[in-house]
């Protein structure tokens, strides 16, 4: 058991679980007027952006490709964030 925590693929499922209930209880805000409503969106969206990186360079194994291939989806991941956050601004 302790071998699985100190994996790093572990800590990061971890992670994301924890991201994963962070967004949700931003989504739905249990009552709370802490943050608006368009920035709670926008961290949503971020996360989920966040988990997309994580997903692929820990569990897709991008991290360890060649430099063009992570290039490109680091490219690919800041161009979606940006795509969506746009989208739910002016769209």
């Amino acid at each position: 058991m302790i071998f699985m925590i100190r994996s790093t693929e572990a800590v990061v499922w971890m992670s994301l679980i924890a991201v994963t209930i962070f967004s949700w209880a931003l989504g739905v805000q249990h009552g709370s007027t802490v943050v608006g409503h368009n920035t709670a969106s926008l961290m949503v969206i971020a996360l989920a952006v966040l988990k997309l990186r994580f997903v692929g360079l820990y569990f897709m194994e991008i991290r360890r490709t060649p430099l063009a291939l992570r290039a490109s989806f680091e490219a690919y991941c800041a161009f979606l964030l940006a795509l969506l956050s746009s989208m739910f601004l002016f769209g």
